[in-house]
């Protein structure tokens, strides 16, 4: 029997204002189909280190007693210096174990990894197939596959790079079995931050389709641009099934656009309220914002939504034309005001610092949010990740980036470089990072992020929305607003102070020891 060891590794830091963890869906949906098709011939256990981070000595003793054969990672970018971390550390404690590491991160870099980390295989795209075609290898001994497995990326014994495409062969949702939800203590996640800000009490993430046919320039293609979906019957047998025998109360719905198939998401509802279940339903992604009407809001509302985030991005209509977003700003403010009429605590969520974004189309997306009746909403900052079409067109030449202001930056332009960009896509938060892609300097973008949240929060017209239709106890209210508070008051000037300090540290350090034009020095 294969004994197999996965681990969602922790990211940089788990304090900063907007992380959080739930159960690890991709780790769990490996487990499910791997014992689909290869019943009784695996052992897993399940690390999720944002729950609990073993120590050294702990994994090592772990590993003593479980004697894996083999380790998966499952990474995003924010976590990718932990994952430098715990690889290096099973190279010490068993070095002829293989490490295949997976997740987003994975499916943006792919074979890429190869060279940064110390690892055997990489798996990107959906990993279900490739996960047990790897398995299945593994177990009939040959330490490198000897036929293709989607996704997969690997040397071989005489170093020749062999890289698989992702997402070749794709799962079939109608059939897929559901997570492992028998590997999780729910329980450990309840009093975690999550993705949902007005979340409370026992919950469960669920994926009920994959994949999105809209092509935003700014977003991962994990899940491919094909939509998947499971059938409104099989979709709420899970959930019955886990507010009944799990005792869980409230569901996160995970999908890239929920919405795309009205007549699904509308008969989700109905076999929501026909079978007399009372779900909290909260939808912190994948609601396509002009794509909902007025009968279907009120499906969700009477099948016990709470929370719906509409992902607005840009009140700009050139940004929302050259992001490929294309949202009907008039329908999505319409059907803002019919989610709060119903009682949904309608959320926001908006970019700031498209490529040659002005300051006015900035202050215009922000002044959308503060006149719209959402009572809740992100500003992010955008970041061109690894993999996607954003990352492809602006950072592909230094030619390019040059163009939009981003290599080589002055101090009087406050523009970080391209190297600062990418550390922090892979180390920094993604809601607060350091470089402007803009036609305004870093610093001024900073600003008006932070002002965008204090105009919108601090708002009394506002709050007295919230306190009128917050759904929950009101102790959550005040530990959000706590949390939002601290983090803008005092969290982030103790950070921008941090970066400050040893921006002009590596400033002086190039102008005393370094040539002209030198880059500076790596901290």
């Amino acid at each position: 029997m294969a004994r197999v060891l996965l681990i969602k590794t922790r990211a940089w830091s788990m304090k900063k204002f907007g992380t959080g963890a739930c159960p690890p869906l991709g780790l769990l949906s490996l487990i499910s189909y791997a014992r689909q098709e290869r019943p009784g011939r695996h052992e897993f256990r399940l690390i999720d280190e944002r729950v609990h981070t073993p120590t050294a000595g702990e994994y090592g003793a772990l590993v003593a007693e479980f004697d894996p054969d083999l380790i998966g990672l499952s990474v995003l970018s924010s976590d990718v210096k932990r994952m430098g971390e715990v690889s290096r550390l099973f190279r010490h404690l068993c070095p002829h174990i293989p490490i295949v590491v997976g997740g987003p991160h994975a499916s943006a870099h792919n074979a890429t990894l190869l060279d940064k980390v110390d690892i055997d295989f990489v798996l990107a795209g959906e990993g279900e197939l490739g996960f047990v075609g790897l398995l299945d290898s593994l177990d009939a001994g040959h330490s490198c596959p000897t036929e293709p497995i989607v996704g997969l990326s690997y040397r071989r014994g005489d170093n020749v790079l062999v890289e698989n495409a992702p997402n070749t062969r794709l799962l079939d949702m109608a059939n897929s079995p559901w997570p492992a939800w028998d590997m999780v203590d729910f329980d450990d996640y309840k009093n975690l931050t999550r993705m949902t800000p007005i979340s409370h009490g026992k919950y469960a993430p669920l994926f009920t389709s994959r994949g999105c046919p809209y092509r935003c320039n700014y977003c991962h293609e994990v899940f491919t641009k094909k939509f998947r979906a499971k059938g409104p019957v099989e979709v709420v047998d899970e959930i019955e099934y886990l507010m009944h025998e799990r005792q869980v109360e409230e569901f996160e719905i995970y999908d890239d656009i929920f919405n795309l198939d009205y007549d699904r998401a509308m008969g989700i509802c109905h076999e929501i309220i026909g079978r007399g279940l009372k779900p909290r339903l909260t939808f912190p992604n994948g609601i396509r914002g002009d794509l909902l009407d007025r009968p279907l809001l009120e499906a969700m509302a009477a099948a016990g939504t709470i929370h719906l985030a509409f992902a607005i991005e840009s009140a700009s209509p050139r940004i929302q034309k050259m992001s490929r977003k294309n949202n009907r700003l008039p329908k999505i403010t319409e059907n803002i005001e019919i989610a709060a009429e119903l009682g949904i605590f309608p959320f926001g969520f908006f970019m700031l610092g498209f490529p040659t974004e002005t300051r006015e189309e900035i202050q215009s997306t922000i002044d959308f949010a503060i006149r719209s009746k959402l009572n809740g909403a992100l500003f992010f900052q955008v970041i061109p990740f690894a993999g996607t079409e954003l990352a492809r067109t602006y950072f592909s030449d230094e030619a390019g980036a040059r163009a939009l202001g981003t290599i080589a930056a002055t101090a009087e332009t406050g523009i970080a470089s391209t190297r600062d960009h990418e550390r922090d896509m892979e180390t920094g938060h993604y809601v607060w990072v350091t470089d402007s892609m803009a036609q305004i300097p870093t610093r001024e973008l900073r600003k008006l992020q932070l002002q965008a949240y204090f105009n919108f929060y601090y708002d009394l017209g506002r709050i007295w929305r919230i306190l009128r239709t917050w759904p929950l106890p009101y102790s959550v209210l005040l530990r959000k607003a706590y949390l939002l508070s601290y983090h803008l008051v005092v969290d982030r000037p103790i950070v921008w102070t941090h970066r400050l300090i040893k921006t002009i540290g590596r400033r002086l350090h190039a102008a005393i020891f370094s040539p002209a034009g030198a880059p500076y020095p790596e901290y």
